[in-house]
């Protein structure tokens, strides 16, 4: 191994003693700017006794590089860069691309590449404009500046589309069709939501033009903002209620609570709720319309069964209804047995609850739960649960309780 070293350090020696350094230097690659330059980057050599200087050299060809047909341009890059950019007019035309570097003792030369200026080209970000049509698209409409392309049908798209409120994108292809507007229609999209929506092109190289690189995507355009158009609500309110114990009269009170829906489930601004009530046999009547309220106290008889229905209302429409049902009040009446849970600690201020699962698949569940010893005091807290999940984390120190509605 050491006699290996040794050859390796004399040939380096006896290199620098000819005055050529290792052959090293090579351009990574280039990239066109229309209307500017073609920039070409390298990696810097490693550092010697002087400074080393890098030239790029650029020449336009006639034919693919067949015999020089402009000027020879030069670039000297700034002392510590890896790239350097020659103004340059017709990027239709091949160009013989070469990088020297040189100090006060050696110099080395690249191997020479010949490229066709649109085959490396690097487009202007496209203008977008965006409009809302409806509640789940959004439609896009944009251009390329100046004259970079005869027809937009030369170059391919991507649209990339993020939800502001989740922080989510995503990215889809587009290709353009001759003689039409560069427009899209995104769907699938959440209404009432707001979105950023931003376009960037490349150029479709031709096949009969190959060279050693290929276009590049051009930077994405500035971002556009945009908020789908409201949609009927998609579901009624998480409901709930406080029973209370029956008086001299008969009569017990209830306390109707209710959830503001989630953005995703309003699909607009909620303007208000309405609850009616329907007893065993009848028809159903209003018992409350509040715009803002999440609750209804209502004082009932308590031998009567009673059936609520919930509904949220925005500019659109109104959502599903919620039921619950209030059986009414027996002497004898077992309260509703919870499930049994198992209740880990999930950190300072947070409990993991667990519960099995029962055989019948459309259960849906209500977690209710109270600070102690306080538990007569105040409404109670409590969260729907879906009928597919069986695990939850609560974030205060509670006495627990799981309900099947």
């Amino acid at each position: 191994m050491s006699l290996t070293l040794a050859w390796i350090v004399v040939l380096l020696t006896c290199l620098s003693c000819l005055g050529v350094m290792p052959k090293t230097l090579e351009i990574k690659y280039c990239v066109s700017f229309w209307g500017k330059n073609i920039t070409c980057y390298w990696d810097l050599l490693p550092e010697m006794d002087s400074p080393i200087t890098y030239t790029l050299q650029v020449t336009e060809e006639a034919g693919r590089c067949q015999r020089d047909f402009g000027l020879l341009k030069n670039c000297v890059a700034d002392p510590g860069e890896h790239w350097c950019g020659v103004p340059v007019e017709n990027l239709f035309a091949f160009y013989k691309i070469k990088l020297t570097a040189q100090n006060q003792q050696l110099r080395d030369d690249s191997s020479e590449k010949c490229l066709r200026g649109m085959s490396i080209v690097k487009l202007s970000p496209p203008v977008l404009n965006v409009v809302a049509p409806q509640s789940r698209c959004l439609q896009l409409q944009w251009n390329l500046p100046g004259d970079e392309l005869i027809s937009a049908t030369e170059a391919q798209y991507e649209i990339r589309h993020c939800d502001l409120v989740e922080s989510s994108c995503l990215q889809v292809n587009f290709t353009a069709l001759e003689n039409a507007p560069l427009s899209a229609n995104i769907c699938g999209l959440f209404p009432f939501t707001n979105y950023s929506m931003q376009v960037r092109a490349k150029y479709l190289q031709s096949s009969a033009f190959q060279s050693d690189g290929d276009p590049f995507w051009s930077d994405w355009s500035l971002e556009t903002f945009a908020r789908t158009l409201p949609a009927v609500p998609s579901r009624g309110p998480a409901f709930w209620r406080k029973l209370g114990s029956p008086t001299a009269d008969k009569e017990r009170a209830v306390v109707l609570m209710w959830k503001p829906l989630k953005p995703k489930d309003a699909n607009g601004e909620i303007l208000g709720y309405s609850l009616r009530s329907q007893r065993k046999g009848e028809l159903t009547v209003p018992a409350c319309i509040t715009s803002h309220h999440l609750k209804c106290r209502l004082l009932l008889p308590a031998g009567e069964e009673f059936t609520f229905y919930l509904t949220a209302r925005n500019t659109v429409g109104i959502s599903p209804p919620t039921r619950l049902v209030i059986p009414a009040f027996r002497n004898a009446e077992v309260p509703p047995s919870p499930l049994s849970i198992l209740v880990s600690s999930a950190g300072d201020h947070s409990l993991l609850l667990q519960w099995s699962l029962p055989s019948n698949p459309k259960m849906d569940f209500v977690l209710e739960w109270n600070k102690l010893p306080e538990k007569e005091v105040g409404d109670p807290h409590w969260q729907y649960q879906s009928e597919h999940v069986n695990r939850t984390v609560i974030r205060k120190p509670l006495s627990l309780g799981i309900f099947m509605p």
